[in-house]
């Protein structure tokens, strides 16, 4: 006697379909991954009345200055200049990788600059991995300060 499969290929395909989008666009809860919510924000001037570049630029500051955050609560003591370069080059370079959400808060034109406040949530955990790569950032990760102080 042939039983018939009480799930329709249909249904099944639904249910893979959801656990895929779950494993692909879910990472930060599956994967366990350090985050902290910063807040910054970024000023640009506003040239030959190009806002919507101005606008750009002041996201891309704010967005730099919430990786800077982290990585100024997770280093202890000054950074050297070659450090600094480094830094320069290999992180903030490449910050989208760390941001991996944010929402502008406030966004206003005042006297020839544009200004946006930034809180985005940053991958904290593999930014400090890259700076313990790097060699800017030793066992001292390992008593951080809050990166929002």
């Amino acid at each position: 006697m042939n039983r018939r499969n009480s799930f329709h290929p249909v249904s099944q395909r639904i249910i893979l379909c959801v656990a895929l989008f779950s494993l692909l666009f879910c990472p930060v809860q599956a994967a366990g991954i350090e985050t902290e919510s910063i807040e910054a924000s970024g000023t640009a001037n506003i040239q030959n009345g190009n806002l919507a570049h101005a606008r750009d630029q002041a996201i891309s500051l704010a967005l730099r200055g919430t990786v800077e955050k982290v990585i100024y609560s997770a280093v202890s003591q000054p950074v050297p200049a070659a450090g600094k370069a480094i830094i320069q080059d290999k992180i903030y370079t490449v910050k989208e990788r760390y941001i991996l959400s944010y929402r502008i808060v406030r966004e206003t034109e005042q006297e020839g600059s544009y200004l946006v406040q930034v809180v985005a949530t940053v991958d904290a955990g593999s930014l400090r991995a890259d700076l313990r790569n790097l060699g800017i950032l030793g066992e001292q990760a390992e008593t951080k300060r809050p990166a929002g102080s």
